[in-house]
């Protein structure tokens, strides 16, 4: 997975005050490997792609903004309260991280070496796409640049000392433009390609560890990532200890904040809460030496019932008697990456077909760098079916993005063609009519305000087959449904309620004091029974 942190000036020696150390000490911990730079903005400051020199050379770039050996003030210096970097987190999947600390010398070599393959491919990706500025008043004109500046640092372990295999790349946010001047990262189109990278970091892994050590990886889940078959399910809940912290944690807040909304939070509010959680539950970064690690790591497995040798040679076997399927066409992949993206979303961009195309790669021994090359030649590939509609652009900011061109899936253009078709032919057709007289003498005393009077008048007494309700939140949308569905029980019609969730669901009943379910389950119940169009009743 790839999961990110924004740097501050004062936050840059790891963003908070549980980090009892400098940044070196941190970074560069007892036992890690000795930092890298890398990125295509390296040459501009008279950096290679080699060893992190000293903690001076951060402290310049992400703490005061200068030239890492002549100190020259690079742009604009940092605010306050400014974003000086971003920190990448690039996380190998928990059995590669097991196994890793498992294996002997050369697999353990083997599989780093692996991980640090993806990361750079991963970073390459961002390079190419993510490391646009903005100049002019509000940014008005997105430019180019020279490339991105990072330092990468590899480390074993998590908070709870599990075995987590796993790379902090800090991506500083200037950039040396065409013009030579340096500005900040246009960060929208850094946090448009995250997704996306981190799906590649995943692709090329698995192709990288096929490649190197012909181990098997299950099914890429929805977010492109797999684990190694054979690895035992109970080692791997045993060393992911900040996952049992974190999990109780962001559940009670997500409980107390939908309660106190009266909704169930969109995805990306579940993620900011999760990500508060992450933080909140963080315990002080500790380092100690690989031996005592490793001995650890080994008493603890053993303690609960594992030993190396039985899950090596179970990995081993797993890897022997997998059924290896031809690997999917380049066509299939790129049909089956549109899909998903439609799926996902009404309109996608390239990041998000990018993103699914690495999902479905196979792991037949592509390097890292052949991954990425594949994914970019079979978005294109993707974006040129029938299936994807060019829709135009989003615009993000002031001006266009090169990143705003969008796309929609063919089928969801055509579905939502037939509904409006649908809506317009239904329109005053006489759906749901409540007579005029009940409506008047219904409403009088119902407590509603004006504008909720006049939505359950519309949706009561102007016959529509499709009438959309929309207002603000905390503006009564289901409190006006209630008083509709009073009305429409009233006149005999039968109200059926339909939630995107089972919470939702249950707050709908509540309100309009009937039955309501999750539109999921509704559609399930009836196809198993035959009862839509298309599908046959179960036997």
């Amino acid at each position: 997975m790839l999961s990110s942190a924004k740097i501050g000036t004062s936050s840059w020696r790891y963003y908070t005050n549980s980090a009892p150390c400098a940044a070196t000490e941190y970074y560069l911990g007892v036992g890690e490997a000795p930092g890298y730079w890398h990125g295509r903005g390296l040459a501009a400051l008279g950096l290679e792609p080699g060893a992190v020199g000293s903690e001076a050379q951060l402290e310049a770039l992400f703490a005061r903004a200068l030239h890492p050996s002549t100190r020259e003030q690079l742009g604009r210096a940092w605010r306050s309260d400014g974003v000086t970097g971003f920190d990448l987190t690039f996380s190998a999947p928990k059995s590669v991280s097991a196994l890793w600390a498992w294996g002997d010398s050369g697999t353990a070599w083997e599989l780093r070496a692996a991980h640090k393959a993806a990361v750079a491919a991963a970073l390459g990706y961002l390079d190419a796409h993510a490391s646009a500025s903005r100049r002019g008043v509000d940014g008005v004109e997105q430019v180019g640049s020279a490339g991105l500046v990072a330092a990468c640092f590899d480390h074993r372990t998590s908070r709870c000392a599990d075995p987590q295999l796993h790379t902090h790349a800090l991506v500083l946010n200037k950039v040396q433009c065409a013009d030579g001047v340096w500005r900040s990262l246009d960060a929208t189109e850094l946090f448009g390609h995250k997704k996306s990278a981190g799906m590649i970091y995943q692709a090329a892994l698995r192709s990288e560890i096929t490649s190197r050590l012909g181990l098997v990886f299950d099914t890429a889940d929805t977010h492109g990532q797999a684990e190694i078959i054979g690895v035992p399910s109970g080692l791997l809940k045993l060393w992911s200890k900040r996952t049992a912290q974190i999990t109780p944690e962001a559940a009670g807040k997500i409980a107390e904040y939908e309660q106190s909304l009266g909704r169930s939070l969109t995805s990306g509010e579940r993620a900011a809460v999760t990500k508060t959680a992450v933080l909140k539950t963080r315990p002080g970064k500790t380092h100690q030496h690989p031996m005592a690690l490793a001995e650890g790591w080994a008493a603890e497995a053993a303690a609960a019932g594992y030993h190396r040798e039985d899950v090596v040679a179970g990995v081993q076997e797993a890897a022997r008697q997998a059924v290896r399927q031809p690997p999917a066409s380049g066509a299939a992949i790129a049909v089956a990456a549109i899909q998903a993206a439609a799926g996902l979303r009404s309109t996608f961009s390239r990041a998000d077909v990018a993103g699914q195309v690495a999902a479905r790669l196979p792991g037949d021994g592509r390097s890292a760098q052949e991954v990425v090359a594949t994914v970019e030649r079979l978005t294109d590939e993707a974006l040129e079916l029938d299936a994807a509609v060019s829709v135009g652009s989003h615009p993000r900011g002031v001006t266009a993005r090169a990143s705003d061109a969008r796309w929609a899936g063919a089928t969801v253009l055509a579905a939502e063609a037939r509904v409006l078709s649908l809506a317009e032919r239904g329109r005053a057709a006489g759906y749901g009519l409540v007579h005029p007289a009940v409506l008047i003498t219904s409403l009088a005393d119902t407590g509603l305000d004006a504008d909720q009077h006049a939505a359950v008048r519309a949706l009561a007494g102007d016959g529509d087959f499709v009438s959309v309700l929309t207002a603000p939140a905390g503006a009564g949308k289901t409190v006006t449904l209630g008083a509709a569905a009073r009305l429409w029980r009233g006149e005999g019609y039968r109200v059926i309620g339909l939630a995107p969730s089972a919470r939702a669901a249950a707050e709908l009943a509540s309100a309009t004091g009937g039955t309501a379910d999750t539109l999921a389950k509704w559609i399930h119940d009836h196809r198993r029974r035959g009862l839509l169009p298309g599908h046959e009743r179960a036997r």
